[in-house]
């Protein structure tokens, strides 16, 4: 049997490897396992390499995966400039590519293919909730620390423009380059600046060092405000509660901010003893939504692929799909429901009259039927459930409300003029 694969070319080793790298191929074999391990009768396995920061390794690895490997799709593809270079090989070989990882508005923008789908986040997002959110609290001023490339670059000039847009001034920025571990000029060029604002318009480690000596500086306690304009939990763990507090941040994805989430994580957490960030659980979701949209295309074919994509719904990590917390209180509730449903379907039937027996039954067995088929249709439209479970299940409603219609009917008493 034939294996459909999924690939990730992510960042294993280098400065994006937190945020991405094992945690990412992680969180696609989570959705692969959720999903059932097979897609149209296929099993599925998760490959990943390590473009070590590099566009023409990434470059390198999609033309060679296409070509040799026959790989119709993929995955993740951390940092915007390798990220460019994997969108224009997909392009050319029209194979699908879901970005997780890289944040430029560019991909998001001008160049976006057919091919191509910017999931999770970009920096678009990411300036406009921090900077707009900021410039509205009063912090109006800003100095940006900038990491000196394609990312770095594209999320100064986007949250620059919203600060202007919303209000507020650039007094001046500088550019570090990337995996720097002294910041202390730059630092001391924000300092000077008296901005209300010191953003930090890098990533990952960058983030962390900058955060760390910004602490060192005084910088905070001297009554300036630092904006991470990427952080991730990951990196909030590494900065502790004294070097992040006060900080502002936007993300896509909080492991802790309900019940579902936290259930996802959890599980998350058995397998990497630390909890998921937003890049981690959009792998999840993007991983999950392009193998429902192969279900329901019955092929993985790129134009018919991309077509149920574009259609949603997408599957987010919030939505519980490892089953019940508790058993015994799922079937309490189930039960309930089921009670509810034969009372308000009760009432129904004694608002008939002239209806024998027979036809009160077939009434009932009916209102089973259209209910699961405003249910479950759905289901198998929208995320690639099988024909065969669908059908199950048009089959059990039926059934389930036939016999009790048998019942209900004989109780529920026709109404006589």
């Amino acid at each position: 049997m034939s294996v459909d694969s999924i690939f990730l070319i992510t960042d294993m080793n280098g400065p994006a490897s937190t945020p991405t790298g094992q945690g990412s191929v992680t969180a696609a074999q989570m959705a692969v396992d959720d999903f059932g391990g097979k897609v149209l009768g296929k099993p599925i396995e998760i490959v990943f390499a390590d473009h070590q920061n590099k566009a023409d390794i990434a470059s390198a690895t999609a033309r060679e995966w296409f070509d040799t490997q026959h790989v119709d799709a993929l995955m993740d593809v951390a940092a915007s400039a390798t990220a460019l270079a994997a969108i224009e090989v997909a392009k050319n070989k029209n194979k699908i590519v879901v970005l997780n990882g890289p944040a430029a508005v560019r991909i998001t923008n001008e160049a976006c293919t057919p091919v191509s789908v910017h999931y999770a986040y970009d920096n678009y997002a990411l300036s406009h909730g921090t900077g707009a959110a900021m410039v509205k609290a009063g912090y109006d001023t800003w100095f940006f620390i900038t990491a000196d490339y394609a990312f770095g670059h594209d999320l100064e000039q986007n949250t620059a423009a919203v600060v202007k847009a919303s209000g507020g001034q650039v007094l001046g920025s500088v550019r570090v380059p990337i995996n720097s571990s002294d910041f202390s000029s730059a630092l001391l060029q924000a300092q000077s600046s008296k901005a209300k604002v010191v953003g930090l318009a890098n990533a990952g480690g960058d983030t962390i060092n900058s955060i760390k000596q910004a602490a060192e500086f005084g910088i905070v306690r001297g009554g300036q405000k630092m904006a991470g304009l990427l952080v991730f939990i990951n990196d909030v763990n590494s900065l502790g509660l004294e070097a992040a507090q006060g900080m502002l941040l936007t993300n896509a994805f909080y492991w802790d901010r309900d019940d579902e989430t936290r259930a996802w994580a959890q599980r998350y957490f058995q397998r990497m003893n630390k909890m998921p960030n937003m890049t981690q659980a959009g792998i999840y979701s993007a991983t999950t939504h392009y193998l429902q949209a192969v279900q329901a295309a019955g092929t993985d074919e790129t134009s018919a692929v991309m077509e149920k994509m574009r259609k949603g719904p997408i599957m987010v990590a919030a939505v519980r799909r490892e089953g019940f917390g508790s058993f015994s209180r799922a079937l309490v509730i189930q039960l309930l429901s089921l009670i509810a449903a034969a009372f308000l379907l009760t009432w129904l039937l004694l608002q008939t009259s002239g209806l024998g027996y027979a036809r009160r039954v077939t009434f009932l067995a009916t209102i089973g039927l259209v209910a699961s088929v405003i249910v479950d249709l759905p289901n198998w439209n929208w995320w690639g459930f099988s024909g065969t479970y669908t059908a199950v299940n048009l089959a059990d409603s039926t059934i389930t409300w036939l016999l009790a219609g048998l019942v209900i009917a004989r109780v529920a008493k026709p109404r006589t003029n």
